[in-house]
């Protein structure tokens, strides 16, 4: 069994058609020098009291505490950069989900 992937902080990306966790640590308390990670694609998720588990395609879990949807600081800077690049290349946007659209999608999900 894999240990979940337990970020700090975390939110939704819709690219493609699929939907991915792009996860984020505060650098303050790592002890490696990652701060952010994008999954291969959630194709599984299962609902706690407490927190979502995310199933990546990959066999990857990611256990997100319901209340830490968002990212830090860093990871705000690289999704600018990001947006800014897909700008320039004209390359496939993406869409940051907002908590509201996460509770609607997370809710269809299950059905």
């Amino acid at each position: 069994m894999r240990i979940p992937i337990v970020p700090h902080k975390w939110l939704i990306i819709e690219t493609e058609n699929k939907y991915r966790i792009f996860s984020t640590w505060d650098s303050k308390f790592l002890i490696s020098k990652e701060k952010w990670k994008v999954n291969s694609e959630i194709v599984d998720v299962d609902e706690a009291q407490d927190y979502y588990t995310f199933t990546g395609r990959s066999g990857a879990k990611y256990k997100c505490k319901k209340d830490s949807y968002g990212t830090t600081n860093n990871g705000q800077y690289l999704l600018s950069k990001w947006i800014q690049e897909i700008d320039q290349k004209k390359a496939s946007p993406f869409n940051i989900m907002n908590k509201k659209e996460f509770d609607q999608w997370v809710g269809g999900f299950a059905t």
